[in-house]
């Protein structure tokens, strides 16, 4: 019987992980979109895994400040494949299927467990694999996967759900106290994921008591070290906060009150939990609008409703009250702490695994009734409970894997991302603004422009005067650089003039300075542009594009050997970036080093084959070579 039931857990460990890897099959080349290029392509304390300690260095400027842990995961995933991203996307992808595991055996222990044993222990390995498989397979946690800077929700989420699994492995043990340790060693991982985790003691308490130990001198009894564990789990969390956290930057830029996140947090719940059900409208960047009472009334009364329900029955102990509180305690961080963005689909990473649970047991209680109904006419074959509850299963398990598949489609380009965005919130000012930069990037500078000033519109508008906005100063900034590079130089001044606007909004905006550096310098003023080229590079040493116009700005002056160091640093830093590659070709050109200008521009071209520069360039490396009697074989 033992070898039976493991081989069917077995079969179901197999079954979540092929479909799950079948859902993300076409994510491993998913680039780097929006936050994903501070925090990896740009993020140089994961470019080194030694000393080990240097990876948990995290950079202040990056958006995992005070995630160690996922930044050493970062770390490996560059020793991997450097910026490579398949090996990125597949640590994301072994991250969530792990999750998936982890519930799966969460949930099959608390069937078993005294209080659920009579009603679903019979078949409590059907009912933790459906709640599990759909759970892997909803659609809404593709932005958890899929876009690799929310490695750390699902990194946390896998760690938080270690953290149940093991403790309930100790309130199940004789000998608990191994098991207690490995919960705390998980819940200290989670921390150095995501600050969300804090609620995992809280929330073991619960359980505890609904479903183990039912009163609190039991619970210290038996599991006082595990709890001061945790506490001790929390002081370090205290500390990563204080020292510039996540979450401790965060409400610096806040434009609403607590109380007005809070009115918008009704709506965005309610919209949380529309999408479980009808996975319709995902969408990677709401920026949902701030309510206000009157639109907040309807859905407040409907989540009041929700919560006095819930706490009704976490105070009978009910098992239910216990997945009630899972959704709310998982989901309050987010929720109750103003955030700058009240709407993001991946923080339903852990609140969605107890809704999803209490779907499946609500489909497994109509089966049951669908099943009764037959006996009681006198079927003499009625069909069998199980076979009719895996036919659901195994069709709305399908429906989502397709669903996920399909929504991962949209990840494919920062184009393909922006425009979704675009076309399911027109208003989104960000959306507007990244989607300009993307059709900028693949040189469509018009339509780039379009929507570029149809963003600062959209904040000015919202904002009401000119403010100190990232969305205004990126959408300035860019409009800046298309005019220098794709109409020079009759929209010259129309470049000066929006880099000037970043300055007068951010005086420190390095890449502002360094681009208003190269039209000066076009402006044949050279002492102002170098002015400008190096306050760029005082402010930000380490951003490739100032390294990249410093070495153009000396390349065109004819210093070619001191250009060769700044695009050799702009290479250090970003590896594939074709301008800092065409300019050391163009300088290794004119240093008569024609093998090594050959290579540069056959990189270029093995990036970007219609790369017209870099095709004439090659031309006429080949031509020199052939002249000179050298061998052009690659």
């Amino acid at each position: 019987m033992i070898k039976s039931v493991s081989k069917k857990v077995k079969r179901s460990y197999w079954l979540l992980v092929l479909l799950i890897v079948l859902a993300y099959s076409n994510t491993f080349q998913v680039p780097f979109i929006m936050d994903d290029r501070s925090n990896m392509a740009n993020n140089l304390s994961i470019r080194h895994l030694w000393p080990l300690w240097n990876p948990f260095e995290v950079m202040s400027k990056t958006g995992i400040a005070g995630r160690p842990v996922v930044n050493f995961t970062l770390a490996l995933n560059y020793a991997l494949s450097g910026l490579s991203v398949w090996s990125y996307h597949l640590l994301n992808l072994l991250i969530h299927i792990c999750a998936t595991l982890v519930l799966f055996e969460i949930l099959q222990r608390l069937f078993q467990a005294d209080r659920l044993k009579e009603t679903y222990g019979r078949l409590s390995a059907p009912l933790a694999l459906g709640s599990a498989l759909l759970w892997g397979l909803h659609p809404i946690h593709t932005q958890a996967v899929t876009y690799l800077t929310q490695r750390c929700e699902s990194l946390m989420g896998l760690f938080f759900f270690l953290t149940c699994y093991c403790a309930i492995r100790g309130w199940q043990s004789f000998s608990p106290k191994v098991w207690y340790l490995g919960s705390i060693v998980s819940f200290l991982l989670g921390i150095g994921a995501k600050e969300v985790i804090v609620v995992a003691p809280f929330i073991l308490l619960l359980g505890e008591l609904v479903f183990f130990h039912p009163t609190l001198k039991e619970v210290i009894r038996r599991s006082g070290f595990l709890y001061v564990g945790l506490l001790c789990g929390l002081g370090v969390l205290g500390y990563l906060v204080a020292q510039g956290g996540t979450f401790s930057t965060s409400t610096t830029r806040i434009s609403f009150s607590t109380w007005q996140y809070w009115l918008t947090q009704s709506q965005v719940i309610i919209h949380y939990i529309r999408l479980m059900f009808w996975p319709d409208a995902l969408c990677f960047d709401y920026d949902w609008p701030i309510a206000g009472i009157r639109e907040s009334i309807l859905p407040g009364i409907v989540l009041l409703i929700g919560l006095t329900a819930s706490l009704w029955l976490v105070l009978r102990r009910h098992p239910l009250g216990f997945s009630a509180a899972w959704f709310w305690m998982t989901l309050a961080p987010t929720s109750l702490l103003p955030l700058n963005d009240p709407a993001w689909d991946y923080r339903m990473y852990l609140p969605s695994a107890a809704l999803m649970t209490m779907f499946v047991l609500g489909i497994y209680h109509v089966c049951q009734f669908i099943h009764a109904r037959f006996a009681a006419k006198g079927s003499d074959q009625p069909p069998p409970l199980k076979k009719i509850f895996g036919y659901v299963m195994i069709f709305l398990a399908l429906l989502l894997g397709m669903l996920t598949y399909s929504r991962n489609l949209d990840y494919q380009s920062d184009l393909a991302i922006w425009e979704d965005t675009v076309r399911k919130r027109p208003q989104n000012a960000r959306a507007q603004v990244n989607l300009g930069v993307a059709l900028m990037e693949i040189g469509q500078p018009l339509e780039a422009i379009g929507h570029l000033q149809q963003g600062i519109n959209f904040k000015r508008k919202e904002l009401g005067t000119l403010t100190a906005n990232e969305i205004i100063v990126n959408g300035y900034r860019n409009l800046g650089i298309i005019y220098l590079y794709y109409f020079w130089p009759k929209e010259g001044p129309a470049a000066e003039t929006n880099l000037r606007r970043t300055l007068e909004i951010i005086p420190n905006d390095a890449q502002a300075h360094s681009y208003l550096g190269v039209v000066l310098f076009f402006q044949n003023q050279p002492e102002k542009a170098f002015d400008h080229l190096q306050q760029a590079l005082i402010l930000e040493p380490n951003l490739v594009e100032a390294n990249v116009n410093y070495g153009l700005v000396l390349r065109l002056m004819g210093n070619n050997k001191s250009a060769l160091d700044y695009y050799q640093k702009a290479l250090h830093l970003k590896p594939d970036h074709i301008e800092a590659l065409y300019g050391l070709g163009m300088v290794r050109y004119q240093l008569r080093q024609l093998k090594e200008a050959k290579a540069n521009f056959q990189t270029i071209l093995s990036a970007s084959p219609r790369n017209k520069a870099a095709v004439e360039m090659l031309k006429k490396i080949e031509k020199e070579l052939s002249a000179s009697g050298q061998p052009t074989i690659n």
